[in-house]
């Protein structure tokens, strides 16, 4: 069971402003920066998170790496072009 979603953050937008909150979980937590889920359903995960940017035509791939506090899931991303939107 899995499940995916991309946000885009453009020049002028704040990656620290995406949070994301799961309602219906019984249990969440990160394990190895993956997002898991307990429900009655059983595991869902969301598996290899991802970040980018477009560079003369190519992928750039940005360090991610979440975090869980106070039941919402933030992403922090390492160095990357201010002035590029992310995937």
């Amino acid at each position: 069971n899995q499940f995916r979603y991309d946000f885009i953050v453009h020049p002028q937008g704040n990656i620290a402003d995406i949070k994301i909150n799961f309602d219906g979980a019984d249990f969440t937590k990160i394990e190895n920066n993956n997002i898991q889920l307990i429900t009655k359903l059983g595991l869902i995960e969301h598996k290899d998170i991802v970040s980018f940017q477009k560079i003369d035509k190519n992928k750039q791939l940005i360090e991610t790496k979440l975090n869980f506090y106070n039941e919402i899931f933030i992403y922090f991303l390492a160095e990357f072009l201010f002035y590029i939107s992310i995937v």
